[in-house]
């Protein structure tokens, strides 16, 4: 429904709002919502002051419908393509833990040339990338040329490696990124195998990754619950939606709010949208799932399908990187509704 109120009173309406929520942070000594990096993660008034919530949500679509009138339609919808484009394609920048990488400075800043260099791209692309999601406050410039973590990416994060096998994908990330911690989760048997890789490793490496013996299907145990993010790398696939959901169900049980789930897989495409040659593979491991499994490549509804229903409608994807050209992988992230 379109909005009968001019700007001066749909902004009005914004200071109304926004004033109450003023009103009751100060008066039960809550914090202010901030995006610095030491501030709270969420909007620090539980789900038991519904009210309140009616209020933030209310302001939340106001303070939206004022910038878009602002805006304009024909640039709201020009902008909101752009957005679509640019922002899965900056996502993985989300990922990049700036404390305890060479240059970075005490206080969590790091340079943007210091930052290419180990990363591996070039100063020009760190820069486009780290500025296009510093809009979305997952990084800010204090000072140019410099960038720091925001409250969105904290420092010394846990990751769980589900299905992770021996540990490669964990080693390998965690030869980047010299902040992350990891928990390998896999079948009992593998344990003597991963534990002798992953000591081959250097020791700032190795020390940060743990393998934990652990069936999904199982209750997550103490060491993997309310970790920052978990990661599955074409595990689902490998299941029909009732063991899946088994394995989401347990793992959406131990996480955060603020957790994340990242699940590296393959999403099937619309028929004809790719090359034959590509369409063909993809469609063949969709009907070798199914012979051997009893499993399932699965469209992106049919993703969206799976996390909704195994999570109680209480996470969703929001976030989709697609894999680059001549690549079956597609990362998605999964969040808190």
């Amino acid at each position: 429904m379109q909005s009968s109120l001019s700007l001066t009173e749909l902004a009005k309406s914004i200071l109304e709002d926004a004033q109450t929520l003023d009103s009751f942070l100060s008066s039960h000594n809550l914090p202010q919502p901030s995006f610095a990096a030491d501030g709270v993660k969420d909007f620090p008034v539980g789900t038991e002051h519904a009210d309140i919530h009616v209020i933030r949500h209310r302001l939340i679509d106001a303070t939206k419908e004022l910038r878009d009138l602002v805006v304009g339609p024909k640039d709201t919808i020009k902008w909101m393509i752009m957005n679509v484009r640019s922002h899965p394609g900056s996502q993985p920048t989300c990922y990049f833990p700036l404390q305890g990488r060479p240059g970075c400075s005490e206080g969590g800043s790091i340079s943007l040339a210091e930052l290419a260099r180990t990363t591996g791209l070039t100063e020009l692309d760190v820069a486009r990338f780290v500025r296009r999601t510093a809009i979305n406050h997952i990084f800010v410039e204090p000072t140019p040329g410099h960038v720091a973590h925001t409250a969105t990416l904290p420092a010394g994060a846990k990751v769980v490696d589900l299905g992770g096998a021996l540990g490669h994908i964990s080693l390998g990330i965690a030869e980047k990124f010299e902040d992350l911690e990891f928990v390998v989760e896999d079948q009992d048997p593998l344990m003597e195998q991963a534990c002798r890789l992953i000591s081959s490793y250097p020791d700032r490496i190795a020390k940060r990754v743990k393998f934990l013996p652990h069936d999904f299907f199982q209750p997550q145990p103490a060491e993997a619950r309310a970790a920052d993010a978990y990661i599955m790398r074409y595990i689902l696939h490998d299941w029909s939606d009732t063991y899946a959901k088994e394995i989401l169900k347990n793992i959406f049980e131990v996480m955060r709010e603020d957790s994340r789930l990242i699940i590296a897989d393959a999403v099937m495409p619309p028929a004809g949208v790719l090359p034959k040659c590509q369409e063909e593979v993809l469609r063949s491991f969709d009907v070798s799932m199914l012979a051997q499994l009893n499993s399932q490549e699965r469209t992106l509804e049919m993703w969206k399908g799976l996390i909704e229903k195994s999570g109680g409608g209480r996470w969703k994807i929001t976030g989709i990187v697609s894999p680059p050209k001549g690549e079956s992988i597609t990362i998605l992230e999964v969040k808190s509704s």
